[in-house]
């Protein structure tokens, strides 16, 4: 129907007949309306005037029979006509889409129902109107334009609009085409108007969506492809193309699949454990509907996980995911596990060793049955008893060993253990079955079997021993509260004297206004009381700005408002005139009847001298440790050509006798390079000036790497040499390695010295998350309670003959104490003079939440060949020894005696780069060097390096000064690294390989 329908709106009328009127679509269509009768009665071709003329030349007869026939086939054409003016009527009227008929002017000439459904008006209510007759106002203008456009070209047009309608808004899809007169002038415009509403909204959800398809693919953090069932591409996001060994310009639809994967193995893309490439090629293409999977490597070291699936329409879709890190972590997983194998075996050992403590720690096991209480005792347990082998306990027997006093206390804590399963822990005193009294500590708790309580069982150990130490302890406890009676007395003999002394007291009201001041005042200080009197010490402050900057009045003011008693606070004298003269005073509160804040009480003195003293001694302090550091600094530097020149006669001379005349040399010279550290340390404690750093370590290694330095000497010594590392110390701690170390270095060093026979146990470990602790014990001379009491003094040894025999400067037990305290430690002795002693330090150190230990340092790498290294120095000796240190690892060394020469140099060799030389890869740079320093000097090349555009070449600073907020002093000036001196050669180079690393990594960050 649309195609005849088609046809007859393509056709063009051919003449003024009715009969070809006929032919044209907009004369059949227009045939119906009224206007169309009207018309067609006052057509003079319709009134047939050429038959009449003919009936009137051939005569009336003829006539008659030719009008006859007309009309008869007149009528039948009619008909005909009739019939299809029906059909198309019909077809006008019941049509789907609206259509709609207007002439040249835009006026409505009809319009069918589906149109009258569409916009809400009837036929008879447009027809003669214009669209903006109907609706007033803006109209669709490009509508107008349209029926323009027909009416010009006589041409049929689409378009889709969207317009409110009865229905509200719709998206219409229409055609205009042009209705023709029977000259074949182009009379009005026709459309057909179709609601696309729906079908339209379905093509922009179908758009719409895959764009989402489209963007989500290229959002996918790997490559996404998808091929037809030739193999040929059909899309790919952007990290596919990027993946590709193919140019980029290549990779776009239509691409075969095979061409890209010839083009990876060309490349060098290696799929993993994959021998035969072609075969690889070939299932890949192939792929299957359960996915082919396999992991490759790119060029650059990347690795991927490829996934190649086969579609329901034989198509292929592919996914590249990076899977570079998970490799890594699977490598590193496999380490680990072996790593964790051999701990496994380590642990075997450990736990082996465990048992073996266990057994030499003298503890015993024991079990009573809860049914027949039956008692069963280990070896251990029976020596405790001292019961003989063949005696066999039973449950009263075992009680009956108790003393009455401790008897009734272990049977109601078995009884209890048996009723409800309550553990026990108690001390008790037992009779042995050789009438011996002994201190025994008993643990038991329950085991169950089937909810149960089926036996106790549990630990005895023999505490004689802390019982006895626990009675001393009873005895200087009697003894401390004796003295504090005394004292009592004593300060009761203080407060009479006071009375009469130069000290004065003072009382304060609820208000903290003074109420009373002692004549005392006067005297001492010369002011008068009396201008105290009714006003506070804020009232009195804001009229003394002296006093008022002299001292931390904010402290007090804190002090008070707390209540809290407070002493010895130190200011400047109100109102002193003389010179500044300084009172200390204490002050307590006091409380009426009724427990009511009723003021302060408290005694003032006159410190001035004290003040003037301790401020001389503070000063005297500071320069002594002023002194100590420049004197350290002196000595380092020339021992660092000692140390540095005997390193290196040490690698030369082969003679036996030569090499131990150097090793004298050096051991002489480390000797005197620990005395400076401990000064050095000694200086910075006193100075309030220890530095800890904070990073995770292993207390095992430090234990074993110290272990391995002493071995050697307690060998040379003849002694005896026992190191335990507990499961404790094998956990990773969080603090100072360094000082850790230290603090086990003096320990066991002092132990190797004053032991001549006999042994030398470490211990290092503690309980399971609690502190880590060190014990050192030694069978060597020991120590009476008084020399224990002065060997953590400074400078101080047990007496004047142990320095004469053993040597040593008396500072290490002093430094070893401090250290501990600043890592709020604990450090206690125990020695008995001839016997040995045993020293253990508790350092609370917190334990890092991770399995696996620190890892140990890098052996230091081989320096690449012909490094060209630029050396500053103003001292002959150290830059002799820095030219043979550089000489061994195959260096050329630039060595200048002062800043502005290294200044130089570098400004030198930048010149000469320009001619094509390569500059200097490294600096080495002094820091105290006169007239230009090693900071000033790294700085002015610097600036010299950013205005000539040239690269930036790695600094380290070597110097005596290597405290840890001056090393972190010279990173924040350029410098890249540090070495202290005296150098060592082993710590330069892998200094210098460091900072050359780092140097070749940021470079190649910054091309990237």
């Amino acid at each position: 129907m649309r195609k005849r329908m088609a046809r007859i709106v393509r056709r063009r009328p051919k003449s003024r007949h009715p009969l070809h009127l006929a032919a044209s679509p907009a004369a059949l269509l227009f045939a119906g309306s009224p206007a169309a009768s009207a018309a067609s009665a006052s057509d003079p071709a319709l009134a047939g005037d050429g038959f009449w003329l003919a009936l009137a030349c051939a005569g009336l007869a003829c006539a008659a029979l030719v009008i006859l026939l007309q009309r008869r086939r007149l009528r039948r054409m009619k008909a005909k006509l009739d019939g299809n003016r029906k059909w198309l009527r019909a077809i006008f009227d019941h049509a789907p889409a609206a259509i709609l008929l207007k002439d040249r002017e835009g006026r409505y000439l009809e319009i069918n129902k589906s149109c009258e459904a569409l916009f809400g008006f009837t036929n008879a209510e447009c027809v003669g109107l214009t669209p903006e007759d109907i609706n007033p106002g803006p109209g669709d203008e490009d509508a107008r334009a349209h029926d323009l456009e027909v009416l010009e070209t006589g041409v049929a047009t689409t378009r889709r609009v969207r317009l409110e309608t009865s229905q509200g808004p719709r998206s219409l899809q229409s055609v205009k085409f042009p209705i023709f007169s029977r000259t074949g002038a182009v009379d009005g415009v026709g459309a057909v108007i179709v609601d696309v509403t729906e079908s339209a909204a379905a093509l922009e959800r179908a758009e719409s969506a895959e764009l989402r398809l489209r963007e989500a693919v290229e959002a996918l953090p790997g490559g996404f492809v998808a091929f037809d069932r030739e193999r040929k591409m059909i899309f790919c996001n952007e990290a596919y193309r990027n993946l590709t060994a193919l140019p980029r310009e290549r990779i776009t639809p239509g691409v075969s699949y095979r061409e890209i994967l010839l083009a990876a193995r060309e490349s060098g893309y290696a799929p993993d454990g994959e021998a035969d490439l072609e075969n690889w090629v070939e299932t890949r293409i192939d792929g299957a509907p359960e996915g082919v999977d396999s992991e490759f490597r790119t060029p650059d070291g990347r690795w991927f996980k490829a996934n190649d699936r086969v579609t329901s329409d034989g198509g292929l879709v592919g996914i590249r995911i990076e899977i570079t890190e998970l490799r890594r972590q699977r490598d590193a997983l496999a380490a680990a596990r072996m790593r964790i194998e051999d701990v496994a075996a380590d642990l075997r050992i450990k736990s082996d060793r465990l048992q073996q403590i266990i057994r030499l720690s003298a503890i015993g096991g024991w079990e009573v049955d809860a049914q027949t209480k039956a008692v069963w005792w280990d070896p251990l347990t029976r020596r405790i008893h001292e019961a003989d082998a063949g005696f066999s306990p039973d449950f009263r027997s075992a009680i009956k060993f108790f003393t009455p006093e401790s008897r009734e206390r272990v049977a109601s804590a078995v009884a209890g253990c048996l009723n409800d399963a309550t553990p026990f822990d108690v001390e008790a005193e037992l009779i042995t079955a050789r009438d011996r009294r002994a201190w025994v500590r008993i643990l038991g708790e329950a085991d169950r079997e089937g909810g149960e309580i089926v036996r106790l069982q549990g630990v005895i150990q023999d505490i004689s021993e802390q019982k006895r130490h626990e009675a001393a302890l009873q005895a200087a406890n009697d003894e401390l509260r004796a003295a504090i009676a005394g004292r009592a007395s004593a300060e009761r003999r203080f407060f009479d004297i006071a009375a009469v002394s130069t000290d004065w007291f003072w009382e304060q009201d609820r208000d903290l206004r003074f109420t009373f001041i002692s004549d005392s005042y006067t005297r001492t200080t010369g002011g008068d009381p009396e201008t105290h009197i009714g006003r506070t010490r804020e009232e009195l402050l804001q009229s003394d700005r002296a006093a008022r900057e002299g001292a931390d009045w904010d402290w007090l003011a804190q002090k008070i408002a707390a209540r809290a008693p407070f002493s010895d606070f130190v200011y400047r004298a109100f109102g002193d005139t003389d010179g500044p003269r300084w009172v200390r005073i204490s002050g307590a509160p006091f409380h009426d009847e009724s427990g009511a804040f009723a003021g302060y009480r408290g005694v003032g003195s006159d410190v001035t001298t004290l003040y003037d003293a301790l401020r001389r001694a503070k000063a005297a302090s500071e320069a002594k440790s002023a002194f100590l550091a420049t004197m350290s600094h002196e000595i380092r530097t020339p021992m660092n050509g000692v140390l540095g020149v005997a390193e290196e006669l040490g690698r030369r001379v082969t003679e036996p006798a030569e090499r131990r005349l150097v090793a004298t040399i050096r051991e002489s010279g480390e000797t005197l390079l620990n005395v400076i550290n401990d000064i050095l340390d000694f200086s910075k404690i006193e100075a309030g000036k220890l530095d800890l750093e904070t990073t995770d370590f292993s207390p095992a290694l430090i234990a074993r790497r110290a272990a391995a330095l002493h071995e050697m000497k307690t060998r040379e010594k003849g002694l005896d040499f026992t190191l335990v590392v507990e499961p404790a110390a094998e956990r990773t701690r969080r603090g100072d390695p360094h000082r850790v170390s230290q603090i086990l270095h003096n320990l066991v060093g002092n132990a190797v010295k004053f032991t001549e026979t006999g042994e030398v146990t470490v211990t290092f470990g503690g309980e399971p998350g609690g502190p880590l602790t060190i014990a050192v014990r030694d069978t060597g001379v020991g120590m009476n309670q008084a020399e224990i009491a002065r060997v953590f003094e400074g400078f101080r040894q047990a007496d004047s003959s142990t320095t004469r025999r053993f040597g040593g400067t008396g500072l290490g037990m002093s430094i070893v104490k401090s250290l501990v305290e600043a890592m709020a430690g604990e450090i206690t002795i125990d020695s008995t003079p001839g016997a040995g002693a045993e020293i253990r330090v508790s350092l609370p150190l917190p334990i890092v939440d991770t399995r696996s230990e620190p890892a140990a340092p890098a052996a230091v790498a081989a320096l690449p060949e012909g490094l060209k290294i630029l050396a500053a120095d103003d001292n002959a000796t150290n830059r002799m020894v820095i030219e043979l240190l550089l000489k061994r690892v195959g260096a050329a060394s630039t060595v200048v005696e002062s800043g502005r020469d290294a200044v130089a140099a570098a400004n030198d060799e930048r010149d000469r780069m320009v001619n094509g030389d390569a500059g200097f890869d490294l600096i080495l740079m002094d820091i105290s060097m006169p007239d230009m320093d090693g900071i000033e000097a790294l700085a002015a090349i610097r600036d010299q390096e950013a205005k000539a555009g040239a690269p930036r070449v790695p600094a380290i600073a070597i110097t005596a000064n290597a405290l840890t907020h001056q090393v972190a002093d010279y990173l924040a000036s350029g410098f890249d690294g540090h070495v202290a001196k005296p150098i060592q050669g082993d710590a330069l180079f892998a200094e210098i390989d460091a900072c050359l690393d780092r140097a070749r990594l940021g470079g190649r960050e910054r091309d990237a």
